[in-house]
């Protein structure tokens, strides 16, 4: 391998990174939502302001605000955030701004770094990178002269829900004003992202009509995917070998050495060659009937494989999920739940494909038990799906989503107030 292909340069990677996040390995990972440009004819009842702040030297965020109209004061305010697409903002987050405008509360919505008009790079942030950026974006929307700074909180959806916990719960030895209330949205508390990768692969595989040898593949491309992530030592080499000796006609046992050749970085040019192999691999098996199930967005895996090797390599030992990051996931949220001490709603669709709603709420509900955490709503919203909509990917919200939200916020907003 040149030298050229060794050397690490963000601006060069970012286009690898955007094609491995759509591998779909982490459990809250669902289709990003396509941006679309903002409706040209005027909200009623509402304001609609341009503005920009800051996270840092490097990154310079494009966000919107919507106000009530005219000089009305809100009652509170929301900063909404996305899940792991980290893209600009959508016509989704629109909706639910203007719907939030609309019942007297501030709504901030931004381009990730990188994205729409913003700078930086969101790529290769940890959701700890992003849990700082939405502290910012709270600062922005508390200094707006319409929005009462002790009643600005923050919302996420799947990955972004994750991210407004570790806002809350943030061991920050600062002054950084912290959230007054969040709305964690189908967030994936307490359960580990290769175990909802593997809810994910079982749920969609078993509504398809898939047979179990098929499903069992799927699963194990999903932890081979999630080593090549996540590096050798987070996994049992002895039962994945067992595994992928269940169809001896197939290179799964060949696929598996060649993950760990990459992890063993005994020669840059062997490990190349590895990923080059892995590639190979990975094209066979794309015309599987099952092979969806892993790879959620198809299209942009095929882009994935067009990116030079050098590249990859960087990307798998420095990149966001690199090392035990990935381990770590429930520990870091464990630990973030247990430091909140504002108002929370927690929502959840009973048809969640990305991750086990059940299980989540009660980890969540448990954890704050335990802290002795007072003031928190649970809801699982019968047949939702991942994005509370009727199908994962629609449009429109079910079992009027939006007016829970801000009827939550309104009965929050109500009590605080002087």
């Amino acid at each position: 391998m040149s030298t050229a292909c060794r050397r690490f340069a963000l601006n060069t990677v970012s286009a690898a990174i955007v094609a491995l996040a759509c591998l779909s390995i982490s459990c809250d990972r669902a289709p990003a939502q396509e941006p679309h440009p903002p409706a040209t004819e005027p909200l009623p009842d509402i304001t609609i302001l341009t503005t920009s702040f800051t996270n840092g030297p490097a990154s310079t965020l494009s966000a919107t605000i919507y106000l009530p109209a005219a000089d009305a004061e809100a009652v509170a305010g929301i900063v909404i955030l996305g899940g792991s697409e980290r893209g600009p903002q959508t016509d989704m987050k629109r909706r639910l701004a203007a719907h939030f405008a609309q019942n007297n509360i501030a709504a901030l919505i931004y381009d990730s770094p990188g994205t729409g008009t913003s700078t930086g790079n969101t790529l290769m942030q940890t959701r700890e990178d992003r849990a700082i950026e939405a502290l910012a974006a709270v600062i922005c929307l508390r200094k707006q002269k319409q929005v009462p700074a002790d009643r600005v909180g923050l919302m996420g959806i799947s990955e972004g829900a994750l991210v407004t916990i570790l806002a809350a719960g943030a061991d920050l030895n600062t002054d950084v004003p912290r959230p007054a209330f969040i709305i964690p949205v189908s967030a994936s508390t307490g359960v580990p992202m290769l175990e909802c990768a593997r809810y994910r692969i079982e749920t969609k595989g078993l509504a398809r009509g898939l047979d179990t040898n098929a499903i069992q593949k799927a699963l194990l491309l999903e932890e081979l995917l999630f080593a090549l992530l996540a590096g050798n030592d987070a996994f049992d080499w002895p039962l994945i070998i067992q595994k992928a000796n269940q169809w001896p006609n197939e290179n799964w046992v060949q696929m598996a050495e060649l993950v760990q050749q990459i992890w063993s970085r005994s020669d840059l040019d062997l490990t190349a060659q590895a990923w080059d192999d892995i590639k190979q691999e990975l094209s066979i098996w794309r015309t599987e009937s099952w092979f969806d199930l892993v790879v959620v967005d198809v299209d942009r895996f095929d882009r994935l494989m067009t990116i030079p090797t050098g590249q990859m390599i960087v990307l798998l030992f420095q990149g966001p999920l690199s090392g035990y990051r990935t381990t770590l996931k429930v520990a870091q949220e464990s630990d973030a739940i247990a430091r909140i001490t504002c108002p929370i709603l927690a929502v959840w669709g009973e048809n969640d494909e990305f991750l086990p709603p059940r299980r989540s709420e009660s980890f969540f509900r448990a954890r704050l038990a335990e802290t002795g955490h007072a003031e928190a709503t649970y809801y699982i919203i019968p047949n939702a799906s991942h994005t509370l909509t009727t199908k994962d990917g629609g449009d429109e919200f079910v079992n009027n989503y939006p007016d829970l939200l801000s009827d939550w916020i309104l009965q929050y907003s109500h009590q605080k107030a002087p």
